[in-house]
């Protein structure tokens, strides 16, 4: 599970996340003061007990962490609306401040035990919503984890509008590593029409045998096969349609720009409108294919570029 993935990356995170506050500048001392916030992706009762630092031996916690609680729909709706007796207001930079209704409590964790909830309320819709942590009312208070919690999802909000708005990919705190192994695969467009091909061809064949078992039942020495050709025409109007789409299929896959093709990489460049451009890159791909390159990966295949 995503849990169990994070759980086996957080020591390297937590050590790049020390490191990061050096390099910013953090007092070495609150270094070790690590608060964490996660979504509900984050939600493991064995990823909460490490960041307790159950494990070691001075019971140190290595992190303080705020998440959103899974599997709470029904017992929030439990508790009495009067026991919302208090408000966290969440400010934001450039959106109206936020009022939310909370109370305190604490449940049972399943693969972790007792932990600190704090349910709030939102007051437009009446939605309630756990929130977990592990820090004390006297590390972190139950106003500030309402914060951190909320102004998380207001960040990430911004990204998904940055992204799709303006097309700005700026994902702070995301970290994008590279595969150890790199497999070539093919391009997904390439299996796709090459499935189709295939029942295509399946297709065609079953269309031809029954043309031919027709004819066959059929044939005599005066046979008038004019009048046999009239008579299946609707089935040799399926052959033909048949065909006519495995050509376009073909003609499809031909067009694609890059793909594995004979044990080897083909880069088809579109062509340049601008003739000189096009003379130009022509006589490119001639140099690059003279130098005989392959890929950067463990295979090592052969790349053919050309201009299509």
């Amino acid at each position: 599970s995503s849990s169990e993935d994070l759980l086996q990356k957080i020591p390297e995170m937590v050590g790049k996340a020390k490191e990061a506050a050096r390099v910013g500048g953090v007092d070495e001392k609150r270094i070790d003061d690590l608060t964490v916030v996660f979504d509900r992706e984050g939600f493991s009762g064995p990823l909460y007990g490490y960041l307790d630092g159950r494990d070691r031996d001075d019971g140190k916690k290595r992190a303080i962490f705020v998440s959103w609680a899974k599997y709470v729909d029904k017992w929030v709706y439990e508790i009495p609306e009067k026991n919302f007796d208090k408000t966290a207001v969440v400010n934001y930079e450039i959106r109206n401040s936020k009022h939310m209704r909370y109370f305190e409590t604490e449940r049972r964790m399943s693969k972790y035990g007792k932990i600190r909830a704090i349910v709030i309320e939102r007051t437009v819709d009446g939605k309630r919503m756990a929130i977990y942590t592990n820090g004390s009312a006297e590390l972190i208070g139950s106003e500030k984890v309402v914060q951190l919690i909320c102004r998380r999802w207001g960040e990430e909000n911004l990204i998904k509008e940055l992204l799709g708005k303006h097309f700005i990919n700026y994902m702070p705190g995301y970290v994008r590593e590279g595969m150890k192994e790199q497999p070539l695969v093919d391009n997904p467009q390439v299996t796709r029409l090459k499935k189709r091909r295939g029942t295509l061809s399946s297709e065609l064949h079953t269309l031809k045998v029954q043309l031919a078992d027709k004819i066959l039942k059929g044939a005599r020495d005066d046979t008038n096969w004019q009048q046999i050709k009239g008579k299946e025409l609707p089935l040799l109007t399926e052959i033909v349609k048949r065909q006519n789409e495995m050509l376009f299929v073909d003609q499809e896959l031909e067009s694609l720009p890059v793909k594995l093709q004979g044990g080897g990489l083909r880069v088809r460049l579109k062509r340049f409108k601008n003739p000189e451009i096009d003379y130009a890159a022509r006589g490119l791909c001639e140099d690059l294919n003279r130098m005989d390159p392959v890929t950067l990966d463990r295979f090592h295949l052969p790349i053919l570029f050309e201009v299509g």
